[in-house]
């Protein structure tokens, strides 16, 4: 369904730290996930895929496990200028973000676009 969201792309942003863009035909929206202080399940029984109930299966209140934050950085409903199906950014050396659109080989119209974001304060701490 072209409503439900999806991941394009994640970017390390430090250590600890993604971007990720998250995105539908119409919008997109880019999180950064706070890895150091949400529990690492991997070798644990959670990693193992025979585990009955699984993860997603449960009640994160009734385990140990603390998640991962998630911050919302940018969301391009709240810039018109901005294409909504943005598939790619890159880091710029002085923090900046390019974000460039797919144009889907012409067949809805739409230009391929590059744009800059300045100010999401992304860059490594």
């Amino acid at each position: 369904d072209p409503a439900d969201p999806r991941i394009s792309e994640m970017m390390a942003i430090g250590p600890d730290r993604l971007l990720v863009l998250e995105r539908t035909e119409a919008t997109t929206k880019l999180h950064e996930i706070d890895l150091s202080t949400a529990t690492d399940i991997a070798g644990s029984p959670w990693d193992d895929p025979n585990t009955s109930p699984s993860l997603e299966q449960t009640n994160l209140q009734d385990t140990a496990i603390i998640p991962l934050t998630k911050t919302l950085r940018f969301d391009s409903a709240d810039f018109p200028q901005v294409p909504g199906k943005i598939e790619g950014m890159a880091l710029l050396p002085d923090g900046g973000l390019a974000l460039i659109n797919d144009d889907d080989f012409g067949i809805t119209g739409a230009r391929t676009q590059i744009v800059v974001i300045r100010g999401l304060d992304i860059t490594d701490r």
